[in-house]
């Protein structure tokens, strides 16, 4: 939430608030999978079979939506600021 209240646009965006924006989905991305993978391998140090398993299929399923996400800004972001 401390993200997008600090990135959010609160007025009509111009080009500096879309880069704003884009700059605040990367953070937020990037908490996702840091927290993802943190919990990965606390799985791993406790050894709990079941949970690596989970928490590697939430880890894939993260870092998937992170990337086309990712890849959605850039594309955004260059088509309204190029």
């Amino acid at each position: 939430m401390a993200i997008i209240v600090a990135t959010n646009s609160w007025g009509p965006p111009d080009a500096e608030d879309y880069i704003r924006m884009a700059f605040g989905q990367v953070a937020g991305h990037t908490v996702a999978v840091l927290t993802a993978l943190v919990l990965l391998g606390t799985s791993i140090r406790l050894r709990s079979r079941d949970a690596i398993i989970g928490w590697s299929l939430i880890a894939l399923f993260v870092l998937g939506t992170a990337y086309s996400g990712l890849q959605t800004a850039s594309e955004r972001l260059i088509q309204i600021v190029g």
